[in-house]
């Protein structure tokens, strides 16, 4: 598939959001309840499987782990797993050096 050689700015946020948002929307899938393989998940997110394997693939080495569950033919996260906490700090809550705030 051959990519255009001239996007906007504007399109690639744009496509960059859109990838974000699936990696989110499989991460909400597989973390809940039901029975999601490549396939399943696939059709949730009306993409191919391949889409869904770089998805996943993107999760792991984001730290997520991904665990594929051979009994239920499903992928999921460990029962026990949970996100750390967001902790702010006083440096990184304010801009730093001339960087303008936005209003």
């Amino acid at each position: 598939m051959a990519k255009p050689a001239n996007r906007s700015d504007a399109e690639r946020r744009l496509r960059q959001a859109l990838r974000l948002a699936r990696v989110l929307q499989v991460l909400q899938c597989i973390g809940g309840t039901g029975r999601w393989d490549a396939h399943s998940l696939a059709t949730e997110m009306e993409c191919s499987v391949r889409t869904i394997h770089r998805v996943l693939h993107t999760l792991m080495l984001a730290g997520i782990p991904v665990r594929y569950d051979a009994a239920s033919k499903a992928y999921r996260l460990p029962p026990n797993f949970a996100f750390p906490g967001l902790r702010f700090t006083k440096t990184l809550s304010e801009p730093e050096g001339n960087i303008p705030r936005r209003q």
